[in-house]
């Protein structure tokens, strides 16, 4: 009888299982009795001794099914999903059993831990304070690549690419209400950005941040104004097909106030699936004419990206306030807001192109990435294409006052990147062409391996560069800041010059001691903090040994900042430099310390770090020397002062106030005093405008008169 009844079980399962193959179905049986310590195994397959009979009744006898009536219908589909369900439960739990005990370093290297479940909630307000109800409220969350982008080899496919996905939506209630649930890392000054848009029909989409410290959002959304343009050619006529790109909109400012109304639609990201608020790309009618409606509110400014392969990229900012005057932060970059109603003249295209080919051999080189950057007075931004079979490539953006072209091939192609600059356009040329021939290396291969454990360390960047005095470096002609990036046994390949050089490695994970390495011999004026380095002799002749770099965890340092009677700060912001270095990069970029606790991941024990603390609002701040002591119970207390300001007035020789001169304040980041050179305020490992560190806008020209404000206690300044 329990022989038939397991048959009788099997014919009912596959008559009421949809889409459930028999052979699908005997493999899930076969699976059952392999592992008996399920706890629902025995309800399913009671006799391993069995298991033959029912696997070759259900694949091989076709047995006439049971016809049944809907109630019977109804009743064994609830049993059999009820049943799916607990074994789901059951193997999920198995499942977990199963990770916790596995060893926390596996063949592959370090992994790191899960994110926790996390939440954020709020309220979605309308212009006038009142809650909104039913506006939909995204969760929109970073995923983090494998190493940062500065890190990250230029021939990778997520190289210079973001990418965003929604971590959770939910309407708001009738009090506006709205409460969200996520698994996502804690925010970390190296970790995912995230943050809220509110969007309802009738009104302009918003965002905000999400706070690290957990308190509620408050979003308001306001009425949307019209954005009309029209674009024409260089020669007056209607400009045809133009993709109109909605890129952001914000006040304008560096600063914002605790309010702040900004968004950005993010019509350059790679998302994993792309939400409502999103616009596609407008067009340009027969006119040239476009308009843009129900996305921007009033007194903003809008950005938008215009395209076409006849014409030039350019950015155009929209004001949708009373009057096109630029804020002094978009004063500074030479931005010229237009009215939301405006008629705008194209510039022709300004194409770059060239061929990248074997420098000996002349021959053309594929699938090589190359990078045009038109640079103009502020900056410019990286273009990417790869070349075709034959060697080409060719890209079209906007104007540059001139050019960068640089030309990376792949790690194990053999062939070292080549880069030239500072290229001006030809008069009357149509194109600029840049033609790079790349030059045949080394070959240098090695591995990073975990000192402690003897482990693989996988996903590290690493990178070559030349040592002074190398007989092969072309200096400016040689662009070799290419990293790669290890396998899952930790081992890389690379291309190097012969002669003396160095290979510098930064991990994916912040737990790894910073070397401070003082690498005056291979071009760097300043220490440098990273995670591994070799140095090599690459011989003349024959291959290069194999390199192996060592990596060492340490622990993360913490201190508190207090107020001269002891209390913690909040919203403090501190830095050194092993919290912001990468690679062979380093930015005074201060983190963010909400609960007022510094946190330096991969501290080296018995070293001390220089930490400068800055809370703006309190204005108190402070430079600390700590010690690293892992056996420190509690954060290292560090006591804030205020700070100071420093006046003065701009003289001409003739001792008469002089209008206009620009005043810089520079912290300097290595305490040299008066001993400060003319080459070290031009290092940025020394020295540092001042307003990068506190975030504030750069005011470029000042009266005869000037002030600042902030200034951290204990710093030289200059």
């Amino acid at each position: 009888m329990a022989d038939l009844s397991e048959l009788a079980c099997d014919d009912w399962a596959l008559a009421h299982s949809g889409a459930v193959t028999p052979h699908a179905y005997a493999e899930v049986l076969l699976g059952l009795a392999a592992d008996r310590r399920r706890p629902l195994v025995p309800a399913a397959v009671s006799r391993r001794s069995g298991l033959g009979v029912r696997v070759r009744h259900i694949l091989e006898e076709a047995e006439p099914l049971p016809r049944t009536g809907t109630a019977w219908s109804t009743l064994v589909a609830g049993l059999f999903l009820g049943l799916a369900a607990a074994l789901a439960l059951a193997q999920t739990r198995q499942a977990r059993a199963t990770v916790a005990d596995r060893p926390a370093a596996e063949d592959e290297g370090e992994r790191a831990a899960p994110p926790k479940s996390a939440a954020v909630e709020g309220i979605v307000r309308g212009p006038g304070g009142e809650p909104l109800r039913g506006a939909e409220v995204f969760w929109i969350g970073e995923a983090m690549p494998v190493i940062t982008h500065s890190a990250m080899p230029r021939t990778h496919p997520d190289y210079g690419k973001r990418r965003m996905k929604v971590l959770a939506q939910a309407p708001t209630d009738d009090r506006g209400h709205f409460a969200l649930e996520a698994r996502v890392s804690k925010p970390t000054n190296d970790g995912p950005w995230s943050m809220l848009v509110a969007h309802k029909a009738g009104f302009a989409p918003c965002s905000a941040e999400v706070p690290p410290d957990g308190r509620p959002v408050d979003v308001r959304l306001e009425p949307p104004v019209r954005i009309a343009g029209r674009l024409l050619g260089p020669g007056g006529d209607p400009a045809v097909g133009v993709r109109v790109r909605l890129d952001d909109y914000s006040e304008g400012r560096s600063r914002f106030p605790e309010r702040v109304r900004a968004m950005g639609f993010g019509g350059d990201v790679a998302w994993e699936s792309r939400p409502a608020f999103c616009p596609d790309d407008f067009r340009t009618d027969d006119a040239g004419r476009f308009v843009i409606d129900g996305l921007v509110p009033a007194d903003v400014f809008a950005r938008l990206l215009l395209t076409h392969p006849d014409h030039a990229v350019e950015e155009i900012t929209v004001s949708t306030g009373p009057n096109t005057e630029p804020t002094p932060e978009l004063a500074a970059f030479s931005i010229r807001p237009v009215g939301r109603d405006f008629v705008h003249t194209l510039a022709p295209a300004r194409p770059v192109a060239g061929r990248i080919t074997d420098a000996e051999t002349k021959r053309p080189l594929a699938d090589v990435r190359v990078e045009v950057v038109p640079m103009r007075k502020h900056g410019g931004r990286v273009i990417g294409t790869v070349t075709d079979a034959e060697g080409r490539y060719r890209v079209s953006d906007r104007e540059g006052e001139t050019y960068n072209v640089a030309a990376y091939p792949a790690a194990g192609s053999g062939y070292l990147p080549a880069r030239r600059g500072t290229i001006k356009w030809g008069a009357g040329e149509a194109e600029l062409r840049v033609d790079l021939a790349l030059r045949r290396g080394v070959a240098v291969r090695g591995r990073v391996v975990d000192e402690e454990t003897g482990k693989p360390v996988p996903s590290v960047s690493v990178v070559y560069q030349p040592r002074r005095g190398n007989p092969h470096a072309r200096g400016g002609d040689d662009d070799l800041r290419s990293p790669v990036l290890t396998d899952a046994q930790g081992r890389f390949a690379m291309t190097a010059l012969r002669g003396p050089g160095v290979i510098v490695a930064e991990a994916p994970s912040g737990d790894y001691r910073r070397l401070a390495v003082a690498p005056v011999d291979f071009g760097y004026t300043s220490s440098l903090h990273v995670h591994g380095l070799a140095r090599l002799e690459v011989p003349e002749d024959g291959d290069s040994p194999e390199v192996v770099i060592g990596l060492r965890k340490g622990f993360t340092l913490e201190a508190r900042a207090v107020r001269p009677d002891g209390s913690t700060l909040k919203d403090v912001r501190a830095w050194c430099p092993e919290l912001t270095s990468r690679l062979l990069n380093n930015w005074v970029s201060p983190g963010e310390f909400p609960d007022g606790v510094f946190r330096l991941p991969g501290a080296e024990p018995g070293r001390t770090y220089r930490v400068f603390f800055l809370d703006r609002d309190e204005t108190l701040g402070g430079v600390a020397e700590l010690k690293a002591d892992p056996q420190r119970k509690d954060p290292e207390r560090v006591t804030l002062r205020p700070t100071a300001t420093i006046r003065g007035r701009i003289l001409d020789t003739d001792g008469m106030p002089l209008q206009g001169a620009q005043i810089l304040v520079n912290i300097q980041l290595v305490d040299k005093g008066s001993n400060l050179g003319e080459q070290d305020r031009f290092d940025g490992f020394v020295t540092q405008v001042y307003n990068q560190f506190t975030g504030e806008p750069l005011k470029q020209v000042y009266p005869a008169e000037f002030r600042f404000r902030g200034l951290i206690p204990g710093c030289a300044t200059s």
